[in-house]
């Protein structure tokens, strides 16, 4: 009986191995709208994930990057009755935006090469401050709106990478395009 139960299970064991009953299925091919996400393994990546969320159809990135305790401070003089705007405000402003502007939407933080005016990065926090500029496309053949400023970006590293977890809207940077913070009323 014993030998019958050893053949039995040595069987088993080689049928097993023989074959899967399940076959692999081939990858998926990446879509158009993909959402490349950077592991943020440094504070300037935080940027990178922020723009490209802001950009694909999908907020993934975007969310994926502000802190649970994300805060937007508006610049007063373009919003003086503001009282808080958090990570869900945030959230859903954008899913506004995007159903609104449905052509290219981008973000760009600092300069055109990326660089900011002034920062500080710590081990565990970091600022940046400097311009950024928003341009959204209606879709619809119209020009962009075009929305810029001067703003702080407070970002500290977490247990997955940083994350942003404040925007200071502070000034414009040009008389000729409103900041974040009209765009952001707008949109309440």
């Amino acid at each position: 009986m014993m030998k019958k139960t050893i053949f039995l299970v040595i069987a088993m064991v080689l049928a097993v191995n023989a074959g899967c009953l399940f076959t692999p299925r081939d990858a998926e091919e990446p879509g158009e709208d993909t959402d490349p996400w950077t592991v943020p393994l440094v504070p300037k990546d935080v940027f990178v994930n922020l723009s490209s969320g802001f950009h694909a159809i999908a907020n993934s990135n975007f969310e994926r990057s502000l802190s649970d305790e994300f805060e937007f401070i508006a610049r007063p003089i373009d919003w003086p009755d503001f009282v808080a705007w958090d990570k869900a405000d945030e959230m859903a402003f954008l899913d506004r935006l995007k159903g609104d502007y449905t052509g290219e939407r981008t973000i760009q933080f600092g300069d055109q090469f990326g660089i900011f005016t002034d920062r500080m990065e710590g081990v565990t926090e970091a600022w940046y401050e400097g311009e950024y500029l928003i341009t959204l496309d209606p879709g619809d053949g119209s020009d962009p709106d075009i929305f810029a400023g001067i703003a702080r970006f407070y970002l500290e590293k977490g247990s997955v990478g940083w994350v942003m977890t404040r925007w200071d809207d502070l000034d414009v940077s040009s008389d000729e395009y409103a900041t974040a913070t009209f765009l952001r009323k707008t949109f309440q």
